[in-house]
C-alpha cells in the first residue's frame, strides 16, 4: 500500500513538474514573441471635421503601447489578413525601458457606415524589418473613437477623402526630442496657437529661459498669431502677414529671446531637431508641433504632439505620418488625408 501510494506521489510530482515546464515554456515563447512588452488598443473613428460627421468610418485606429528601446523598433500590423501597416519606425522618446505609446491610422476595409466590433490582427515589433506580413493571428474587441478636427486655418478647406495605406522602407536617418513633449488640449479652430505654445514650454524647459505661465499661454499665442475664431493665415493676403511672420514680430516687440524661422526642406528638419530646436509643421488643415522625424528610402515618417478632439477632452496623443515628397502629400492619419504640405516653423533660442 505504501509502495503505491509513493508511485502515485511521483506520477503527480512528474505532472506537476511538466505543468510547470509547459507553463514556462509558455511565457518564453511569448516573450520571445513580444520581447517589447507590446499592447494593442483598436478604434474604430467616427469623424467630426469641418462639422462634417461620419459615423463608423472605414477608418481603425491601433494604439501601440511598449516598452522603450536604445534600437529603432518596426511596427507590422496585418487586420483581416490585410498587411495594413508595414515596417513603420517606432522611436523611444521617454528612454529605454519606459512605457510609452503611438498612435496610427489605417484602413479597416469596410464601407464607412459599417460597424466593427471585432477584428482579427497579427503584428510584430522588433528591431528588424518585415519581407511578409506577421502571421500570428489574435481577435479584438473594437472601441468607437472619436476624431474632432477644424481646419485652423482662414483660407484653406478639409480634405476628407481617406489616405494611402502605410507603407514602409530602410532607415536613412532620425531624430526626436527625449521625454515628455508638452502636449496641451485644443479648442476649434485653435491648433496654431496651442502648437507655438506647447513649442515655447519645450523650449522654456529645455533651456531654462525663464518664461512665465502667461508668456507660454494659449490666450497669449492667440495675439501673438493674430488668431481668429477661424484659424490663422498660412500665407500673406490682403496686406496681413502670415501668422509665423507676425508670431516672429510679436516675440521681438515682447523681448522673447526667440528666433523664428520657414523651412521647407525635411532632411534640414531633421538636423533642427537633432540641435536641440522646436519645430511645428503647416498643412492645408493643421499645425502641429514635430517631436520627431524619421527618413525612409523615398518617404518620411513624422511625430507630432497634437490634439485629435478639439473641443472635448481626452484627445492629446502623439500620431505617426507619412510624407511622400513626390506627391507633396501626406497619408496615415485619416484627418491629413491629400493634405499638401505648406512649410515647417522652427523656433529656438537666440544665442
Amino acid at each position: 500500500m505504501k509502495s503505491r501510494n509513493m508511485l502515485s506521489l511521483k506520477i503527480a510530482g512528474i505532472l506537476l513538474a511538466t505543468i510547470l515546464l509547459a507553463f514556462s515554456s509558455c511565457e518564453i515563447i511569448e516573450e520571445l514573441l513580444n520581447p517589447y512588452n507590446a499592447e494593442l488598443v483598436f478604434e474604430q473613428i467616427d469623424f467630426d471635421l469641418g462639422g462634417e460627421i461620419i459615423t463608423n468610418s472605414s477608418w481603425g485606429s491601433v494604439t501601440l503601447t511598449y516598452t522603450g528601446s536604445r534600437d529603432v523598433l518596426y511596427f507590422n500590423l496585418a487586420v483581416n489578413d490585410s498587411w495594413v501597416i508595414q515596417n513603420i519606425p517606432v522611436l523611444s522618446p521617454k528612454g529605454e525601458g519606459i512605457i510609452q505609446s503611438l498612435t496610427l491610422r489605417f484602413d479597416l476595409g469596410v464601407s464607412s457606415g459599417t460597424e466593427v466590433l471585432t477584428l482579427e490582427y497579427a503584428f510584430d515589433l522588433n528591431t528588424d524589418t518585415l519581407e511578409t506580413m506577421p502571421r500570428v493571428v489574435q481577435t479584438s474587441s473594437v472601441r468607437d473613437g472619436n476624431i474632432i478636427f477644424y481646419p485652423g486655418f482662414t483660407d484653406e478647406d478639409v480634405s476628407l477623402d481617406p489616405p494611402s495605406i502605410l507603407v514602409g522602407g530602410v532607415s536613412i536617418r532620425y531624430a526626436y526630442h527625449e521625454g515628455d513633449f508638452p502636449n496641451q488640449e485644443c479648442g476649434i479652430n485653435e491648433c496654431t496657437p496651442v502648437a507655438v505654445s506647447n513649442s515655447l514650454q519645450f523650449l522654456n524647459d529645455e533651456y531654462g529661459l525663464g518664461f512665465t505661465d502667461d508668456q507660454m499661454s494659449i490666450a497669449t499665442m492667440k495675439m501673438a498669431t493674430e488668431w481668429t475664431p477661424n484659424g490663422c493665415l498660412i500665407y500673406d493676403w490682403n496686406d496681413q502677414l502670415a501668422w509665423w511672420k507676425v508670431k516672429d514680430q510679436y516675440m521681438e516687440d515682447n523681448d522673447y529671446p526667440i528666433t523664428t524661422r520657414n523651412i521647407t526642406d525635411f532632411n534640414q528638419i531633421i538636423y533642427e531637431i537633432a540641435d536641440g530646436q522646436d519645430v511645428e509643421l503647416v498643412l492645408d488643415s493643421h499645425c502641429a508641433a514635430v517631436t520627431g522625424l524619421y527618413q525612409l528610402d523615398s518617404k518620411y515618417v513624422l511625430y507630432i504632439a497634437h490634439d485629435i478632439k478639439q473641443g472635448q477632452s481626452g484627445g492629446t496623443v502623439t500620431e505617426g505620418l507619412i510624407y511622400d515628397p513626390s506627391t507633396g502629400t501626406f497619408s496615415g492619419a485619416t484627418w491629413a488625408n491629400g493634405d499638401i504640405f505648406h512649410y515647417f516653423v522652427v523656433e529656438c533660442p537666440e544665442e
